[in-house]
């Protein structure tokens, strides 16, 4: 559409003149004071005579005689006291005389003959003034700085300061000249020179370019009516309020021209200015009002309806543009315009849904004007409104006809965009075949109109192509022009599929993302491109059909970057405006799933629930499906359980339906309803057909019979899946838990009889090799030990089964070498326990060689130390375990609970090696790494016993009670052993009745029958020492009848019979 555009009108920059001069009344007072009482009193009467009489004459302006009588008097007294000031005002008397070359002359000798004169400063502004009225203005311009800067306050400067700005605008000095008639302005807002210097300020900021500031002053101006410049500056200002985008200043500035200047002969022009100023405003019955008083003039009347019509038709008040139009060209049908308000006619026809008729009308206007400059766009208009009314057999003849009469017509490629459109509406949907088309045209096009709207439709065929990134390309061009051509609104739509098209890359981008990271910055970026395109949309066309769409993918978009309140503020929008709309119901269920995904469950339950309460919503179901999952998703699992419900008992033929009722036992189970969700699995179970979710339900309710300890219902239930289901990809994992179900009852024959159906249905399962494992220690536990052994042997060099000539994965080596490990690992137990040295140290050594990293390497580290301890290698033992100890501070070692062990054999190892010092350090380390060991008292029995053998006695004492006193060694033969070695440091330090008292302890407190025996023959022997040889030989004779058999049992015998000699013998 064309804009309106104003009447030309004359315009010239004006000088800010020159005025006549005169001096302000203070400073003329001042002066003649000056003039009067400088004289001296002592003078000759003939000097002071001849100069006052100057000064008389200067008094009354007799200008011409006070010149020559000042310069009568500096030609007879130059060097008279009074010669300075008869020089300086002889310069100012010729400046009254307009004598400005002379007067320059003077007062520059002036200011050379007297560089200290008090008048000096003044005498360079009349230098200046005097330069500036001669057109010197480079000159004048040093000369008025000069001043300027030397005199602050002086009153001068209300000239000085407007005089200086236009010479430096006479010399293309705008800036600085904008900055003194500011100064002038600032200084002197009352002052003579206010017009000149507000006019000429507006002046340096035409040439400054900068509009707004000279539109400033130029009101300034022409707010002085009686001014001689004020209907010219009002002019102005609406030229300049209009160039400058100022649309409604503008409009003002020619009403008041109206008001101010009713009879000046360019009143139709500023009448038709305010029009298009209205017009540019889209106060569109305004401007019509305008146009309306300008068409009174017979000059621009057609020219001023045309445009009254345009601006109805902008309104859009179709109907009066309508009878605008259709009334001026039956008026003016004879005249250039008239083609132009036929055209308009049929537009505004068109646009009010008369499309046939309007077809018409294009078609009138080519047949009466076929060469015309509308003709061609006639038939092309005539051609859209078949095509957008759907009438294709009339748009293909128009096309035909156009294409046979306007061939080279600048709209033939907007006819090939008519074509592809065609081809998008018919039923098959050619949009591959129509993005051709429209590629063509915007490779052919130069002209950028067609172009955009190839781009428009275009973009919108690639969108349903799913060419999201290419949308975007294609239309940017489009979305750049409509931002600075608004004619071209009728295309906003594509701001719309643009956001959907910048809301699926998002929704892309969203995908690829990791769960529960932040909003990726693509996301983001997609996102929130995709909310400024609805933004435009909404504000380039408020109230427009895609304005629903455009609310939606707005508050999507603002959800999908996590930005939740504005995403609400738009759904808001939709709910009020549309809330019966589908993008209403689709914006609830697309936001609760986002909200969904980033737990915001309380927000997802609000959205879902209120459509959820839409019964005849065709997102009813889902809608259900999802609050249910929210309600769960917090808990609140007995009104999930009810939300699935609804969808078994609302939509039982629904897709959903499986999966509604598997979570509804699930939420029922996680409600604490173990007994319900059990029974509600049972009937999900017997859902029809074979989904994933009846699966599950019945494996479910298996697993809850178990939980229910009702074992053989359960027993019943999981042969029932897998009977219902033989070839379930998880079936090994039924049948693994089915397993542990009985081994969990200690039921271990039927589990280990459903492990073996395991390791035979499910060969190629990682879990079959588990089986295995746990039916070989099935035998280990069952002390078939050798049977045992043999399956381990068997598993430490097995390997996950895979399918011919396929790679194993890296989870089946993973599974593969967890199984092997544990294999070797039971084996080395095994070892151990049968205390056969060298098969613990080669099953460790293989397991080192095949697994350096594996789970067992530290724990079998210290097998393989213990191996060597019994081997006699206590060196080998020895680093093997300062290794292992150096690993101390390793997080899974604190935690590993055979580490201890470390310590505890280290220390003996340093006992055997007699390195007592390493072993006292040992235990403190020991100590200081877990005060709280339950086996620490079995290191301190160690260092104990390193005290005692560097007879130590008293230190190992307290160390050995502390093994007594560690509640951890009571009843332990470590325990009984501490005793006994603190009767024996009692003994080596010749205390035998505190000896004595121990070893009865160890007999009295512990049933360990080697140290027992022990503890009975060294209590006779302190007793010998003691000499009291009946103590000695009930002792001796107790431990023969307790321990017959004891290491010392024949040297009792021996001292039993010495000792009964001696009491015989008295």
């Amino acid at each position: 559409m064309r804009s309106a555009g104003k009447m030309a009108g004359g315009r010239g920059l004006q000088s800010i003149g020159r005025r006549p001069f005169r001096t302000p009344a203070t400073t003329v007072a001042v002066l003649l004071a000056v003039l009067v009482s400088s004289f001296p009193q002592s003078a000759p009467a003939d000097d002071l005579d001849s100069y006052r009489t100057a000064v008389g004459f200067y008094k009354k302006d007799e200008w011409k005689l006070a010149a020559e009588s000042f310069q009568a008097f500096l030609k007879n007294h130059g060097q008279h006291p009074k010669a300075e000031n008869a020089k300086f005002y002889y310069g100012l008397t010729l400046v009254k005389l307009d004598d400005f070359k002379q007067a320059r002359e003077v007062l520059r000798g002036f200011v050379k003959d007297y560089p200290k004169s008090r008048e000096l400063t003044i005498a360079g502004y009349w230098i200046g003034h005097s330069s500036y009225f001669l057109d010197d203005f480079a000159d004048a311009e040093k000369e008025l700085s000069r001043f300027v800067a030397a005199s602050a306050q002086d009153p001068l400067l209300e000239w000085a300061l407007p005089y200086l700005a236009d010479a430096e605008l006479r010399l293309k000095k705008p800036e600085a000249a904008a900055q003194h008639f500011q100064r002038a302005l600032d200084s002197f807002p009352k002052g003579e020179m206010v017009e000149d210097a507000r006019f000429g300020l507006g002046r340096s900021y035409e040439l400054l370019k900068k509009l707004p500031e000279a539109i400033k002053a130029y009101q300034e101006v022409a707010a002085n009516r009686a001014g001689s410049r004020a209907a010219d500056a009002q002019l102005n200002l609406g030229d300049l309020h209009f160039d400058s985008g100022d649309y409604a200043a503008a409009a003002a500035d020619f009403e008041v021209f109206e008001q101010r200047f009713p009879e000046s002969p360019q009143l139709a022009q500023a009448q038709f200015n305010r029009g298009s100023a209205l017009y540019q405003l889209r106060e569109h019955v305004k401007a019509a009002q305008s146009f309306d008083q300008a068409s009174k003039a017979e000059k621009y009347a057609a020219e001023a309806l045309f445009w009254k019509g345009l601006s109805f038709k902008a309104v859009p008040d179709l109907a009066q543009a309508v009878a605008v139009f259709k009334a001026a060209y039956e008026k003016y049908r004879d005249q250039p315009l008239a083609e132009k308000l036929l055209f308009q006619w049929a537009q505004c026809e068109d646009r009010r849904g008369g499309r046939d008729q309007a077809r018409q009308l294009y078609v009138d206007l080519v047949g009466r004007w076929p060469k015309g400059n509308l003709a061609h766009e006639s038939l092309y208009a005539a051609t859209l409104a078949a095509v957008d009314t759907g009438k294709v057999p009339e748009a293909e003849a128009l096309i035909a006809r156009f294409d046979k009469e306007y061939a080279a017509s600048p709209l033939r490629l907007r006819q090939e965009i008519l074509k592809g459109r065609l081809l998008m509406v018919r039923p098959e949907h050619d949009f591959a075949g129509a993005a051709k088309l429209f590629q063509n045209v915007i490779s052919a096009s130069e002209k950028e109109g067609t172009k955009q709207q190839a781009r428009y439709y275009l973009g919108y065929a690639l969108q349903n192509q799913g060419q999201h990134a290419k949308v975007l390309e294609v239309t940017e061009p489009l979305t750049a022009q409509i931002a600075v051509d608004k004619s071209l609104t009728e295309y906003a739509g594509v701001f719309v599929f643009r956001a959907e098209s910048q809301r699926a890359l998002a929704r892309a981008a969203a995908a690829a993302a990791k769960p529960g990271d932040a909003v990726p910055a693509d996301v983001a970026t997609y996102a929130a491109v995709a909310v400024m395109s609805a933004k435009k949309y909404l504000e380039l066309v408020p109230n427009g059909p895609l304005t629903s769409q455009a609310l939606a993918v707005a508050a999507m978009s603002e959800a999908l970057a996590a930005r939740k309140e504005p995403a609400q503020q738009y759904l808001d929008a939709l709910r009020k405006g549309f809330a019966e709309s589908p993008e209403f119901e689709r914006t609830l269920l697309e936001l609760g799933k986002l909200a969904f995904a980033r737990d915001d469950y309380p927000f997802a339950e609000r959205l879902y629930g209120e459509l959820a309460a839409r019964p005849k919503s065709p997102l009813h179901a889902e809608a259900l499906a999802d609050l249910g999952w929210s309600l769960h998703r917090q808990k609140k699992h007995l009104e999930a359980a009810a939300a699935f419900g609804r969808v078994l008992t609302e939509h039982a033929g629904d897709k959903l339906v499986p999966e509604a009722a598997f979570q509804r036992g699930i939420a029922l189970s996680d409600g604490g309803k173990t007994a319900d969700a059990q029974v509600a699995f049972a009937e999900a179970a017997k859902l029809p057909g074979e989904s994933k979710e009846v699966f599950l339900a019945g494996w479910q309710s298996a697993r809850l019979l178990g939980r229910l300890k009702k074992s053989a219902d359960a027993d019943a239930a999981f042969d029932a899946l897998v009977k219902r289901f033989p070839k379930s990809t998880d079936g090994d994992k039924v049948l693994n838990e089915w397993a542990m179900l009985h081994y969990d009852a200690q039921n271990y024959a039927r589990g280990d009889e459903i492990f073996r159906r395991l390791v035979a249905d499910y060969q190629q399962s990682a879990l079959a090799g588990n089986a295995r494992l746990s039916l070989a220690e099935s035998d280990l536990i069952a002390g078939r030990t050798e049977q045992a052994k043999t399956q381990f042997i068997a598993l430490a060099s097995a390997s996950v089964p895979v399918a011919a000539g396929a790679e194993k994965t890296a989870e089946q080596k993973q599974q593969a070498s967890v199984l092997q490990q544990r294999a070797l690992y039971q084996l080395i137990q095994i070892e151990l326990g049968a205390k056969r040295w060298e098969a613990v140290r080669k099953y460790c050594d293989e397991s080192q060689q095949r697994f350096p990293e594996g789970s067992y390497r530290f724990e079998n580290d210290l097998s393989r130390a213990e191996a060597d301890f019994n081997l006699g290698d206590f060196k080998g033992a020895q680093e093997r375990l300062l290794a292992l100890k150096a690993r101390k501070d390793q997080p899974e070692l604190r935690k590993a609970k055979w580490f201890p062990q470390v310590w505890v054999m280290l220390a003996e190892i340093e006992w055997r090696l007699r390195a007592h010092e390493a072993v006292a350090v040992t235990v403190a380390e020991f100590r200081a790494w877990d005060p709280k060991s339950s086996l620490l008292y079995q290191a301190d029995e160690v260092l104990g016993r390193s005290l005692k053998s560097q007879s130590k006695w008293s230190e190992a004492r307290t160390v050995l009670q502390r093994v007594l006193d560690d509640p951890n060694s009571k009843d332990t033969e470590t325990a009984a052993k501490s005793l006994f070695l603190i009767a024996d440091t009692y003994f080596w330090e010749k205390n035998y009745e505190a000896a004595y008292k121990h070893f009865l302890e160890v007999d009295i407190r512990y049933n360990f029958p080697d140290l027992q025996a022990s503890a009975l023959y060294q209590a006779g022997v302190c007793q010998e020492e003691l000499q009291a040889w009946k103590k000695a030989a009930r002792s001796y004779d107790e431990m023969l009848q307790k321990y017959p058999s004891s290491e010392h049992a024949s040297k009792a015998r021996e001292r039993l019979e010495f000792v009964r000699k001696r009491i015989a013998s008295g």
